[in-house]
């Protein structure tokens, strides 16, 4: 996984990144440590909440984007996981969309080719 995520952790004023499964279950997580593994998760079960209702209202919804007092919050679904990425407000939009297509790319086609598991780790 850390290699499918690089491109993504190498971004200028990313804070973190990491990947969630539906179930609630943390599978991946580069971070500074300020970011545990238990605020990682509580934050990612929010998010699947957060996600759920959207998907109430709009059943193909490719992402959600928010902005919290000093930073962002950038969540695309990949397949059965939710990919977040944690970013300072300086965050250059464009370079990030990239990062985040190019590494949903890598996760689908890792999925597809049974490099993961259900549980994300690399088989």
């Amino acid at each position: 996984m850390e290699s499918l995520l690089r491109g993504l952790h190498e971004l200028d004023d990313v804070q973190g990144v990491f990947v969630i499964d539906t179930g609630g279950q943390l599978r991946y997580h580069h971070a500074h440590a300020i970011y545990d593994g238990d605020l990682l998760t509580e934050v990612g079960r929010s998010l699947l909440k957060a996600t759920e209702s959207l998907e109430l209202q709009h059943e193909e919804w490719t992402g959600l984007d928010a902005e919290y007092g000093d930073g962002r919050v950038l969540v695309r679904r990949v397949e059965d996981f939710l990919l977040v990425v944690l970013a300072d407000n300086n965050l250059n939009s464009s370079f990030a969309s990239v990062a985040i297509r190019v590494a949903i790319t890598k996760l689908k086609k890792a999925v597809k080719a049974g490099q993961l598991d259900s549980s994300g780790i690399a088989m």
